[in-house]
């Protein structure tokens, strides 16, 4: 038996094979501790990078790793490009998405002080594996693996390859396995949920993998993660009927990119302004409440300043709840690698300003729900004795009170807001 340290970055989808990894390995007799602070005691360290912004991040974090641990292991979004790279670093292993049930085996190579590199690609239904929960109340499921776009920017394709959907019974049966470990929330994830199902059909079966959910007995809510806009106006009357199921959070992370018609050409979007705007206020009219997001990226190769004066607008007017605003980083392979960037100072005063703006919004926004009474999930422990729980439409409402309430459901009424949560009273 060895004592292993795990380390995540990136987005659910990677929290999720690392819950599963730590699984396969606690099976195996190994022990999983996730503090940093007993990282030079353990015999190997495991980090699940995240390239999709670039490798710069990741590569900081293993030399990090690397220096203060023996034996590193490196799994995850590993690009071919930066495959080299990594091995500067004299990892004992490489272990990449696709080859997460052979996690066991580099541990053992490691052990046994040899090198092992699986980085094979390879379809793998990547799910019912069982998981080393990071929060016991949460599960994660992952409904596919990669994407349908090709956008010029983004290094996801890349990595993962296209989309491979996972039998709606396979989900529906991860589900009841995290209900009947106590899980009172569930995040449907991957890397566009709203391809799910098209790569064996046009049209996007999310609207019935959702009413599919929505019939599984048990006391649970369900967040859908991200989505790509295009793939949904389709199926628009579809989606948003699919949606209306109380065990459904109002929530929408619909990323446009940006607010020129333009930029969205060269990045290879795919999605109209027009038809974006239309989408959202559908939603807006059957679900006015609801918690939208949406990603932004500025400093694009030929973003002019009218562009990003359109990006501005776009938030305004659409008025977002949570907006990620990334600067374009380039990423090896990508078909806008090699496009001349925009000064980085440039796009760091545009991101910025764009913040401040978000800001403003999100205040806006989080003002309508004062005085708002009703119920929270308790999803997580906050600060300086306070819960963090999510209404409806999941807002985040922090609460503070020396009672444990994670996993459960109680009763507030909002008494301030800030940008970025509500603060509540239990009632």
């Amino acid at each position: 038996m060895a004592r292993i340290y795990m380390q995540t970055h990136g987005c659910s989808a990677n929290l999720a094979e690392s819950e599963m990894m730590a699984r396969l390995l606690e099976e195996e007799g190994h022990d999983i501790t996730g503090d940093e602070g007993e990282i030079e005691g353990v015999d190997v360290s495991i980090v699940n990078i995240c390239t999709v912004k670039g490798d710069t991040h990741a590569l900081r974090e293993i030399r990090k790793l690397r220096e203060k641990s023996g034996k590193l292991i490196v799994t995850g979004c590993i690009p071919d490009a930066s495959v080299d790279k990594i091995k500067r670093f004299k990892p004992a292993g490489l272990v990449s998405t696709h080859n997460i049930r052979q996690i066991p085996i580099a541990v053992n190579h490691s052990l046994a002080g040899e090198y092992s590199e699986l980085l094979q690609k390879q379809k793998e239904h990547k799910i019912n594996i069982g998981k080393r929960r990071t929060n016991p109340v949460v599960n994660i499921v992952p409904i596919s693996s990669g994407c349908q776009s090709a956008c010029a920017f983004c290094s996801v394709k890349l990595i993962k390859g296209n989309t491979v959907s996972y039998p709606a019974e396979k989900i529906a049966a991860e589900i009841e396995a995290g209900i009947h470990d106590g899980c009172k929330e569930v995040w449907l994830t991957s890397q566009d949920n709203s391809a799910y199902g098209m790569d064996t059909d046009k049209v996007t079966a999310l609207p019935q993998l959702i009413k599919r959910v929505a019939e599984i007995p048990g006391d649970f809510k369900v967040r859908i993660g991200m989505m790509s806009p295009q793939h949904l106006f389709k199926v628009q009357d579809s989606f948003i009927d699919a949606i209306k199921s109380d065990k459904t959070f109002q929530f929408l992370h619909l990323p446009i990119q940006s607010g020129s018609e333009a930029v969205l050409k060269r990045m290879f979007r795919m999605c109209s302004i027009m038809d974006f705007k239309g989408f959202i206020a559908a939603v807006r009219k059957k679900y006015p409440m609801a918690t939208l997001a949406t990603d932004m990226i500025v400093g694009f190769p030929g973003e002019t300043e009218e562009d990003y004066r359109k990006s501005l607008e776009l938030l305004r007017e659409i008025k977002f709840d949570i907006v990620n605003i990334s600067r374009y980083a380039p990423r090896e392979g990508t078909v806008a690698y090699k496009w001349k960037p925009i000064m980085g100072d440039i796009a760091k005063k545009r991101s910025t300003e764009m913040t401040r703006v978000v800001d403003e919004i999100s205040l806006e926004l989080n003002q309508r729900w004062l005085d708002w009474e009703g119920k929270i999930l308790i999803d997580e422990e906050g600060k300086d004795g306070s819960w963090v729980g999510r209404n409806y439409a999941y807002k985040q409402v922090v609460v503070k009170t020396m009672k444990p309430l994670l996993g459960r459901t109680v009763k507030v009424k909002v008494e301030q807001v800030t940008s970025h949560y509500l603060i509540g009273e239990m009632v």
